[in-house]
């Protein structure tokens, strides 16, 4: 049991009932419980936590695959927004959380694919890609010659970037289950699928393989692809030594809570 105490009212909405059978047991909002951790992350580890609250799963570290899917987001970068809004002036908090906010992304389905996503757009001074923004996980009709593939009629890459024909689709055995697992397979045949459909729709497909980011040289041949696909000019300069930390932290093989 975490005690905090809250030295200035919170608005509406910060509580939210969990049990009525023995009296009320409040839990924290989403929103309230971010603020509250926000003074003790710093803002990459915070912009994770948004990603996670802001996606369809969260972690699990004691699980084999570190994760668990839930159907909706617990709450959106707006609604974060929003409630700041309402917040007190004084309270601890808020100006990391925004940051965090403004790094973070909706739509996330993994704590990889919200890593890869920072990993591609954080820049702070030298040291950073800073690579346009994808949405994640974000439909696209297909047209009717594209639904031959993917046989359904829109599909959901896992980045898309918006104004471009741009996709990526991050591929894993560790995420699809690996070897001849028939689910495995299932999924890997319908991620082909999709990929086929969106190239029909004149996309331009990265396909993004656990390889690409084990190491510093794979990830900057990766970003010097997806720079090229976008159309900009790879603008990193970076001091010696800055990536290594920061792929790991945010792609190491590992979850981030």
């Amino acid at each position: 049991m975490i005690e905090r105490r809250l030295l200035r009212d919170v608005p509406e909405g910060s509580f939210r009932v969990c049990d009525r059978s023995h009296g009320q047991v409040l839990l924290p909002s989403p929103e309230l419980h971010l603020l509250l951790r926000a003074s003790e992350l710093d803002a990459l580890d915070l912009a994770l936590l948004v990603c996670e609250y802001c996606g369809t799963y969260w972690t699990r570290p004691d699980l084999r695959r570190g994760l668990v899917k839930r159907p909706q987001p617990m709450t959106s970068r707006a609604r974060i927004l929003e409630y700041l809004d309402r917040v007190p002036r004084g309270v601890r908090g808020v100006a990391r959380l925004r940051q965090a906010v403004d790094l973070g992304f909706d739509g996330s389905a993994s704590p990889r694919e919200s890593g890869l996503a920072l990993l591609q757009t954080y820049r702070d001074g030298d040291a950073g890609f800073g690579l346009p923004r994808p949405v994640l996980n974000e439909r696209v009709e297909l047209s009717r010659a594209a639904q031959a593939y993917a046989r359904w009629p829109e599909a959901t890459p896992d980045e898309r970037w918006p104004g471009t024909m741009v996709c990526a689709e991050y591929e894993s055995d560790l995420d699809h289950g690996g070897g001849d697992d028939p689910r495995a397979l299932q999924k890997r045949k319908r991620d082909e699928n999709r990929r086929r459909a969106l190239e029909e729709d004149g996309f331009t497909v990265e396909a993004i393989f656990a390889d690409d980011l084990r190491d510093v040289a794979a990830v900057e041949r990766l970003m010097k692809r997806l720079a090229r696909d976008l159309g900009v000019r790879p603008n990193w300069a970076p001091v010696a030594g800055w990536l290594e930390p920061l792929r790991r932290r945010l792609v190491g093989y590992r979850c981030v809570i």
